[in-house]
């Protein structure tokens, strides 16, 4: 059930951590959006492109590439809003998110009252 005056949105989670992208996605759904996830860069990319998502949550420590490539690329094909998610609380970090296109910086765990009112 959508939480009142909310808008569903088309997410999508990318995070190498099942748990973790599991987790969000469930709690994402319960609050009425519609979750795509994603565990790499790879698939990110595809799903980036074919489901044409509203917001991407990307993992900065990827496999496969870094999540600050992901964002690059989604924010320069795509009009998606970008969520950065990490463990990294270090202002180096913070100014390389925004710098790869980044919307809003956060880190994890990522308190989801946080998430959800942006």
């Amino acid at each position: 059930m959508a939480s009142p005056g909310r808008v569903p949105r088309k997410i999508l989670v990318v995070d190498d951590h099942r748990d973790a992208r599991e987790m969000l996605a469930a709690l994402l759904e319960m609050e009425g959006h519609r979750v795509e996830t994603a565990s790499d860069g790879r698939q990110a990319v595809k799903l980036a492109v074919e489901a044409t998502p509203d917001v991407a949550l990307i993992d900065i420590g990827l496999p496969d590439q870094n999540g600050h490539v992901l964002a690059e690329y989604i924010r320069k094909n795509t009009d998606m809003r970008i969520i950065m998610l990490t463990a990294q609380s270090s202002l180096d970090s913070k100014v390389t998110a925004y710098r790869s296109g980044a919307d809003l910086y956060l880190v994890k765990p990522v308190d989801f009252a946080e998430l959800a009112a942006s």
